[in-house]
């Protein structure tokens, strides 16, 4: 999440190097670019595949989590339905739904005992239940076996995290709206681009170096003639 301009700067930011200097096969970005850029940035400790989901599952303690948890503004706990990869298949790494509740259950103690936030969060990947289809033709693609069974990773409203965490209650549900209330809604569209300037006379030098390290200094001779009308 952003919370200022300083912070949407930075997300663009990090999102260009991840694309552009740390892709391999996905987008990533090193932990040391995320705190170099981290001002304005409200960042969360993500999903099972988040660094602190990960260390619960390799079994470490609280006291061997804690100090690795600088990084995050709030903690995150999400549906048990979205993990249920964990209980199944060639991938399953816990004994069932009830496993699942215990790491949720320990994210928010852990989240007491440092004075953080929690939040029930959805991980969501598409709007509507029905457009999982979409989601399932892109992973059978990249070569996962359980594509067509995958989690339920559309959008909920807070009642319907509320509902299916029966964990929380109104008072937890509180620091949502406390997160949300850091969020300036006062930016317009307009201001969401940072447009740099001097882009079309930098990608008009960009172009005719690469053209010139190809072709030569004397490109006219490989203008590609116009046809005849």
């Amino acid at each position: 999440l952003v919370k200022n301009k300083v912070g949407l700067k930075n997300l663009y930011r990090l999102i260009s190097y991840s694309y552009l200097q740390y892709y391999r096969r996905q987008p990533r970005i090193p932990k040391t670019e995320l705190e170099k850029y981290r001002e304005g940035l409200i960042i969360g400790s993500a999903c099972s595949e988040g660094e602190l989901y990960k260390m619960i599952l390799d079994g470490k303690t609280d006291e061997e989590i804690i100090p690795l948890l600088d990084l995050y503004d709030y903690l995150e706990i999400q549906p048990i339905k979205n993990d249920y990869y964990l209980i199944r298949g060639d991938r399953k790494q816990l004994s069932g739904e009830e496993a699942l509740r215990d790491i949720v259950r320990r994210i928010i103690r852990i989240a007491k005992k440092t004075n953080r936030l929690f939040v029930a969060t959805g991980d969501v990947h598409f709007l509507n239940p029905e457009d999982e289809v979409f989601r399932h033709i892109l992973l059978a693609t990249k070569g996962f076996d359980d594509a067509d069974n995958q989690a339920p990773l559309y959008f909920r409203t807070t009642d319907l995290c509320r509902n299916i965490l029966l964990c929380l209650n109104d008072r937890h549900l509180y620091v949502v709206y406390r997160i949300f209330h850091t969020i300036p809604f006062l930016i317009s569209i307009s201001s969401l681009f940072f447009l740099i300037s001097s882009l079309k006379r930098a990608l008009e030098h960009k172009v005719s170096e690469i053209a010139v390290s190809v072709y030569g200094t004397n490109l006219a001779e490989h203008k590609k003639p116009e046809s005849g009308g």
